[in-house]
């Protein structure tokens, strides 16, 4: 009787197929993917904060775009590629499509509102940015504050459903204690 070998050399291929795997780097991307949203939040937020800044402090003479893109590029951790990709299709003349990259980098909405924003920094003087900047950070506080009432809901619900069922819990077993006890006290008298 032969003994078949096992091809090792194909190990790598066939892991990378199994479903294990598969299901285990859709996790880690999913893990992935809400860390890094998180941070485009975050930068998008101080890149709020800095524009509004920068709207303050140069309030006196109009600031270009260019000037603006570097100094968030330059403030910024997560979207630093996305603002040096802007900046680039910015001094070739694609402004269309480089407003486009950070809703295509970051697809939420506030991406979009602050994509929007990016968008007409040639055509707003610096107080009416400022005015912009505000109104924007208001609507982030906003959704952060109803993504938090969210989360304190469904942990309310969990809570209260564990609750729910311990209580069955002890009532079920209460109801099987009385239960067995009786049929004992039964079996007790018949035999």
């Amino acid at each position: 009787m032969k003994r078949k070998l096992a091809d090792f050399t194909s190990g790598e291929d066939s892991i990378k197929n199994s479903r294990i795997y598969k299901a285990v780097r859709k996790q880690a991307a999913g893990i992935k993917g809400r860390i890094y949203a998180k941070g485009y939040e975050r930068d998008i937020l101080s890149s709020c904060i800095m524009l509004k800044n920068l709207s303050v402090v140069y309030k006196a003479r109009p600031m270009s775009a260019d000037f603006i893109i570097e100094e968030l590029m330059k403030s910024s951790t997560f979207l630093k590629d996305v603002y040096r990709r802007i900046l680039s299709d910015y001094r070739t003349g694609n402004c269309d499509e480089a407003v486009k990259i950070l809703q295509e980098k970051v697809p939420t909405r506030t991406a979009k509102n602050f994509a929007m924003i990016l968008s007409k920094l040639d055509r707003i003087n610096p107080s009416e940015l400022a005015g912009y900047m505000e109104a924007f950070e208001k609507s982030m506080e906003e959704e952060r504050t109803t993504e938090a009432m969210r989360r304190a809901e469904k942990k309310n619900i969990i809570i209260t459903a564990i609750a729910t069922a311990s209580v069955f819990a002890v009532l079920f077993n209460f109801v099987r204690v009385v239960i067995f006890i009786n049929a004992m006290e039964m079996l007790q008298s018949v035999f």
